[in-house]
């Protein structure tokens, strides 16, 4: 019974899958093919009928009508045309009814009668036109044979009488059968026609208020549930609270990795904000396009219930992501909006969260939250910063400053080279200041190549043995033609690759594996040393050392700053030190300050420090005396070493 029930669905449709062409398309195809088979199917009847009574001729003709059906289901299921095989079905009946008359002599009631449904056959399965075609076809056909009759030149009825009552009955049947099927198929169609017109526009509205990547609200329905949310929280006195979140970096991993890559990093985002906020039914999550997304907070009472997701959001984004067979740090930018507080609509409110947010992305802090007075007051100081900055280079208010990197055992190994920058308008300028809104404009670029320049410059003049690492900005290291840059600067400056070192965060090669990963292979190649900068502070190091030709590792000062205090920070530093050892890497300790931090860090086997007990950021003159007195105190132990190395030959 199943395998008969998936032939007759494979013979009705055509061999088609619901959804391989339109739904109504697919109706009109099945309508066709169940008044084409129910034909064929009385046809046959009518074939073993006509057998019985011995009417041969009869039996060729429904015969050969029968296979121009078959050929109809078969050009349908090739062409998928469902008006010119209705107009083959229809002409089909035609001609079985057209030849039973003229066996029949053309005076038979019942045979003629069979005529009257091509009209409605017609209707059914080309339209109204179909149906007033067929229509004057029957009467011209009828007045045809009547004109025939009263001319003496109607065919010769070949049924013999006794079997009238049997053809008639047969005919009667089989007219109301061919009806029914044909009806009852036009009729589920039309049922089926409509359930689908229903589900498409449920699903055109899920579609028009869902992300087709996430599966999360878009950026339509968030507005719609926001300003539902303001409207109820209106009419109760309640608050709302408004998160803007933006993914940091996104871009870049976005680029460096592909799309494809991109979009599994969106929905493992969007997976875990709502797997972290699933036990609440107060809350939203939407995606508004790109890598922003907003939560919605119902009945929230002040900000800083909502300063509190905020912060469990960051926190589920600490844990790596393992994307494209490498493990991916996400962090996010989120800014904070209350209502009524920071604004009583839908627009206000969005715009409140959305500056917050930009100010969180400049603080580099994960949060903000939206304070009209204190970021207008930000807004106008970045503004004055960033004209500043734009001039400062021209003017010659940056210097660039060499803080003394030493040996385990106080020996001078070589600089640091740090920027400052003095503006005559806003005074000295923090660098934590500055050079983040110099990565945000994009003017690291040009300001980094002139730290680069200036600190080749000094090389040239320092003793030999001693290199100056200069840091390169996540931009300078993606940006094209870096390779080239620095070559040229070095070669420009007539001083050995090797005693350049450039200093690099995880951040600037978070799924590297394009043109900044090759730079850094063929800086390598050329001689040039590489550090990764404040290690220890991200979750992806270790992929990090095996993936790049890493030579050394800096502990974050975060690390050192504790060390006397903290054994959790002293297991941290040990670990790294362990670490870089079991992969030969040279390991620098940043921030040290005190004799204590000095002391262990040594027994630990660090194999250079660098902080202000050492020595303080200088100009580059002084660092060059710097250099020169520790060549000369180097040069006086060698020799003093000499003499005794001499002195001791003598004797034996």
């Amino acid at each position: 019974m199943r395998t008969l029930r998936a032939l007759w669905t494979n013979l009705r449709d055509s061999g088609l899958e619901p959804g391989s062409v339109p739904p109504v398309a697919l109706e009109r195809i099945r309508v066709v093919n169940t008044a084409t088979l129910s034909i064929i199917g009385i046809g046959v009847l009518a074939v073993l009928q006509y057998a019985w009574m011995g009417l041969v001729a009869m039996v060729l003709v429904v015969a050969g009508a029968q296979l121009l059906g078959v050929l109809n289901v078969v050009v349908l299921r090739q062409t998928r045309d469902p008006a010119l095989a209705g107009h083959a079905a229809t002409t089909l009946l035609f001609v079985v009814l057209l030849a039973s008359n003229v066996v029949s002599g053309g005076f038979y009631d019942p045979n003629f009668g069979w005529f009257y449904v091509l009209p409605l056959l017609g209707a059914v399965l080309n339209g109204s036109r179909g149906g007033w075609l067929w229509t004057l076809v029957v009467l011209g056909t009828t007045l045809g044979f009547w004109g025939a009759r009263e001319l003496g030149l109607g065919p010769v009825d070949r049924v013999p009488a006794e079997q009238h009552a049997v053809q008639s009955l047969f005919n009667r049947l089989s007219a109301v059968g061919a009806v029914a099927a044909v009806a009852a198929a036009f009729v589920a169609a039309n049922r089926r026609t409509q359930e689908e017109l229903r589900r498409s526009a449920v699903s055109a509205q899920r579609k028009a208020s869902e992300d087709g990547l996430t599966g999360l609200p878009n950026r339509a329905a968030f507005r719609q549930s926001l300003r539902r949310s303001l409207a109820s929280a209106r009419r109760r006195g309640a608050g709302v609270g408004l998160l803007f979140i933006d993914l940091d970096g996104f871009k870049r991993i976005n680029d460096s990795l592909g799309h494809a890559v991109g979009d599994q990093l969106l929905r493992e985002v969007a997976a875990r904000f709502e797997a972290e906020l699933r036990d609440s039914d107060l809350f939203a999550v939407s995606r508004l396009g790109g890598d922003e997304f907003t939560v919605l907070l119902d009945d929230v009472a002040d900000a800083s219930g909502s300063v509190r997701v905020a912060e469990r959001l960051l926190a589920v984004l600490t844990l790596p992501m393992l994307l494209a067979g490498r493990e991916i740090v996400v962090r996010a930018s989120i800014g904070v909006a209350q209502y009524p507080a920071d604004g009583e609509d839908a627009t206000a409110l969005l715009r409140a969260a959305d500056h917050a947010m930009y100010h969180a992305k400049r603080q580099h802090r994960g949060w903000a939250r939206w304070d009209a007075a204190s970021m207008e007051s930000a807004d106008r100081t970045s503004l004055q910063l960033e004209g500043g900055l734009r001039r400062a280079l021209q003017r010659n208010e940056m210097t660039v400053v060499y803080q003394p990197i030493v040996s385990a055992a106080g020996e001078l190994t070589g600089f640091e080279a740090l920027l400052r920058w003095a503006s005559p308008e806003l005074g000295p300028v923090a660098p934590d200041v500055f050079i983040p809104l110099a990565e945000e404009t994009g003017l690291i670029v040009p300001i980094g190549q002139w730290v680069l320049e200036q600190s080749l410059a000094l090389l040239r003049e320092l003793p030999s043995g001693l290199r100056i690492a200069v840091n390169i900005s996540p931009q300078q290291l993606q940006r094209p033609g870096f390779l080239e840059r620095v070559s040229a600067s070095i070669a420009s400056a007539g001083v050995s690759p090797d005693e350049l070192e450039l200093e690099i965060t995880q951040r600037a090669i978070v799924g590297e594996e394009g043109p900044a990963g090759r730079a850094l292979s063929e800086l390598a190649a050329l001689g040039v040393s590489l550090a990764l900068d404040d290690f220890g502070t991200g979750f992806s190091s270790l992929s990090y050392l095996r993936r790049f030709p890493i030579d050394r590792v800096k502990i974050d000062r975060s690390f050192v700053a504790d060390i006397e205090g903290e054994l959790d920070a002293r297991g941290l530093a040990s670990a790294v030190v362990a670490l870089a050892r079991e992969l030969n890497l040279g390991v620098v300790a940043e921030g040290v300050e005190t004799p204590g931090q000095r002391a262990f860090l040594t027994r630990l086997g660090c194999d250079e420090l660098q902080g202000w007990l050492l020595g303080r950021p200088m100009p580059s003159a002084q660092a060059l005396v710097l250099a020169l007195e520790a060549q000369r105190k180097r040069g006086s132990r060698d020799n003093a070493s000499m003499a005794v190395t001499k002195r001791s030959a003598i004797n034996s």
